[in-house]
């Protein structure tokens, strides 16, 4: 029964492949060692590194896609440095003050 459902369940071009087998399992592993694919950039089965999504970014939609911007070349940096840098530059933030000039002031009030 598993056999007949194997051989159903795949192309008719795959099916002249493995009608000669005689055991669901045979079958199994023939498929498996020429069909399966595992990504070289993560190890994860089912897809190529051509089309690895943790290489060349998620799509558009995907609850992991992060747009790229017009950067290139991304770094790494340590967590504690970076933290740092991060604080120290949410400090620099708060500390300036927009001005405006009266005109400025006038043009946004107008705006309004």
């Amino acid at each position: 029964m598993v056999v007949s459902w194997l051989v159903h369940s795949v192309s008719t071009s795959i099916q002249q492949s493995i009608l000669w087998m005689d055991n669901a399992v045979d079958i199994w592993k023939d498929l498996k060692s020429r069909y399966s694919q595992v990504c070289t950039h993560c190890g994860i089965n089912g897809h190529t590194v051509d089309e690895c999504f943790k290489k060349h970014g998620y799509p558009p939609g995907h609850r992991l896609y992060k747009p790229q911007g017009a950067s290139i070349n991304n770094t790494m940096t340590d967590d504690a440095s970076n933290s740092e840098s991060n604080d120290h530059k949410k400090q620099e933030t708060q500390n300036h003050e927009i001005r405006f000039t009266p005109q400025q002031y006038q043009a946004l009030v107008a705006l309004l």
